[in-house]
Formats: structure tokens, C-alpha cells, sequence
């Protein structure tokens, strides 16, 4: 469970309330091809009915929404595949970070190693999660630790596998190579709010 931050769009700070828990569209259309292959077209669409913006055939990559639906839809496809919400968050995560920076910022990264493209991982994080501060507390060649603070304890499993999934793609489309993310602490804050760390290792092209 983690989630980092540093330089490459608008990062949120601040405190924030439900109605600013959101991801960008970019993640659920992700989600939404994820969930469908597995079980069949309009499947998302069926579990997000009347749950909001998201409950919507036209997703738009740059707009922002609630991430709760989701999450929610994610736990009742999660009981019929027998997948957790934080392990099907990472394969979507994944997949959103290889198609999304590959294109939106495919000469930045081409010219970035990892560890000049992780420095910027409060921006990164910002970009796609409207909550939480991120911060990169260390950034060397081969050896990345995010941290971010005030995740709300309900979206704990969504916000680690993000960091377990995005963080690795993003390195590894900077030039690294068989990066691996895991979730190395989780510590409790006020108002129902968590703390999540995640250390990536990989190797150097």
C-alpha cells in the first residue's frame, strides 16, 4: 500500500474532503477495460449505475473522478475472481503509467533517467490523485522510497496498488529494468488517515 510524489503536474496538498478524493480519467478508463475484459462489456458500467460522473459510457482521459465508485466496483469484482482491491489496482495502474507517459511524456522521459524522473514525484502523483501529499524520501540509482500521507483508510488498498503499479512503469520507461514495488509500512494518522510507504528496486540498463 503506498503512494509517492515529487515534480510533473499539479500535486494536491492541503487537507481535503471526500469530494476531492478523486483520479483522473485516464485511471478509470484503465479500470474499466481491465474489469471489462475480465467480465464481459459493460460490466464496469453496470457496478458504477448512479454512482455519479463516473457512471458514464464517455470517459474523458484529463477529467477528475471519485475514486470511491470505483473502489467499490473493484471490491465486488474482486470476490468473483478472487483478486484484492490492491492487486488489481496495480495491474491497472500499470498499464494506465505505460500508455499514458508514454505518449503524454514520451520527450521528457526520453531524455530522463529514473532518478531525475522520480524526483519529480509529488507532480507525478498529482497528476493522477486528487489526495494525499506525496514525497520521494529516497531516490538513488536502482533504489526508490515513496511516501505519502493523509490517504483516507477506506481507498488504502486502491492508493497502494496506484504506488505499486505506476512507480515501477514509470521507471522502467525512464530505462529501468525489472522494477519491483512493494508496500514496506502503513501508520496510522489522524482522522482515519494512513501513512503508506513503498520502496521500488531495480537495475540500471
Amino acid at each position: 500500500m503506498g503512494v509517492m510524489e515529487s515534480e510533473l503536474g499539479v500535486a494536491a496538498t492541503g487537507e481535503q474532503g471526500s469530494d476531492l478524493r478523486k483520479t483522473k480519467g485516464s485511471h478509470v478508463m484503465q479500470a474499466r477495460e481491465w474489469i471489462d475484459t475480465r467480465l464481459g462489456p459493460g460490466t464496469f458500467l453496470s457496478l458504477v449505475q448512479g454512482k455519479g460522473a463516473i457512471d458514464n459510457p464517455i470517459l474523458l482521459p484529463g477529467t477528475w473522478y471519485d475514486v470511491l465508485p470505483l473502489v467499490e466496483a473493484l471490491e465486488v469484482v474482486g470476490k468473483q475472481l478472487n483478486r484484492t482491491v490492491q492487486d488489481m489496482t496495480m495491474e491497472i495502474a500499470r498499464q494506465n503509467a505505460l500508455r499514458d507517459l508514454t505518449t503524454m511524456y514520451r520527450v521528457f522521459l526520453r531524455i530522463a533517467a529514473p532518478v531525475r524522473v522520480m524526483s519529480f514525484t509529488p507532480r507525478l502523483w498529482g497528476n493522477y490523485v486528487a489526495f494525499g501529499q506525496a514525497t520521494a524520501i529516497r531516490n538513488d540509482p536502482t533504489h526508490y522510497v515513496g511516501e505519502c500521507r493523509g490517504v483516507p483508510s477506506r481507498l488504502l488498498d486502491w492508493a497502494s496498488g496506484a504506488w505499486c503499479g505506476f512507480v515501477p512503469a514509470a521507471i522502467e520507461v525512464a530505462g529501468g529494468r525489472d522494477a519491483v514495488g512493494k508496500i514496506t509500512g502503513v501508520w496510522r494518522e489522524p482522522g482515519e488517515m494512513r501513512r503508506i510507504q513503498c520502496e521500488v528496486r531495480y537495475r540500471l540498463a
